[in-house]
């Protein structure tokens, strides 16, 4: 393999300047990962501290990706690079830049569809031996393809158990829209928190409504609230690109749950990516 002739920028913070140059590289590529969009860090990983990771060839940025730590172990997921091919040489960097630094084991974290055996490939290297490791899970549970395809043809793919669900909350009167005020946000941010807490879960998001407000400010993603009789029911956060949406968080008021409220904002946007 080809070696790769790159610098390594490494920092816990970024100015604007650097934050909107990560944003116009995303905006060049079909796969972006939000794990590594700076607004997403303190989002996505409350509960670690962030190091940004950019690399350049050419005085051009060509990799970037978002170190997660909680004491000595470190995170790394769906690293984003021009080359993929590229993508050993540079994790190695980050592995031995880690490993100066006195931290423990680093875990990368591919998407499933990852071709390249990268772990045979790191793990021939003496000076990485027990200092990383690949993780392929933990990202989604369905890919749903739409292009080309009618909403028609996707529904006639649902179990009938997803299909009656979809046709029940419909004769509820159960509808959806896009939210974005503070009233609504407010109210998502309770029924999200209420729902954890109901169940003993630790909060994915320690302060939601907070974390509401900028999805919606930055236009990070869209919120979809679900209505019963014009109150707010529920809702879900979905990314938005190109054709491709990815549900990121989801609550239910508990006084709903016997109705089938995601059932129906799932499928409505499932419309909304093939209109």
């Amino acid at each position: 393999m080809k070696s790769v002739r790159n610098e390594m920028k490494v920092s816990s913070s970024l100015n604007q300047n650097e934050i909107d140059e990560i944003i116009s590289f995303f905006n060049t590529l079909e796969n972006p990962s939000h794990f590594n969009n700076p607004y997403w860090s303190e989002i996505v990983e409350p509960y670690k501290k962030a190091l940004y990771v950019r690399f350049y060839e050419g005085n051009e940025l060509s990799g970037v990706t978002t170190v997660f730590i909680r004491n000595s172990f470190c995170i790394i997921h769906f690293p984003v690079f021009v080359n993929r091919e590229s993508l050993p040489e540079y994790i190695e960097q980050i592995a031995m830049y880690l490993k100066k630094q006195k931290f423990g084991l680093l875990t990368v974290q591919l998407h499933p569809e990852t071709g390249i055996d990268y772990l045979t490939i790191l793990s021939k290297k003496a000076a990485l031996k027990n200092k990383i490791t690949f993780d392929k899970v933990g990202w989604t549970t369905i890919v749903i393809k739409v292009g080309g395809k009618t909403l028609d043809d996707i529904f006639k793919t649902f179990s009938k158990g997803h299909k009656s669900a979809i046709k029940k909350a419909i004769k509820e009167g159960i509808t959806t829209q896009l939210i974005s005020n503070k009233k609504h946000l407010e109210e998502f941010s309770k029924i999200y928190d209420t729902m954890h807490h109901r169940k003993g879960l630790i909060l994915p998001l320690p302060d939601s409504k907070s974390a509401f407000n900028k999805i919606t400010d930055l236009d990070l993603a869209k919120i979809v609230g679900v209505f019963i009789n014009n109150e707010l029911a529920g809702g879900i956060v979905i990314l938005v690109k190109k054709n491709k949406l990815l549900y990121k968080f989801g609550a239910t008021d508990v006084k709903y749950h016997a109705l089938p409220v995601h059932h129906l904002t799932i499928y409505k946007m499932i419309q909304y990516a093939i209109d």
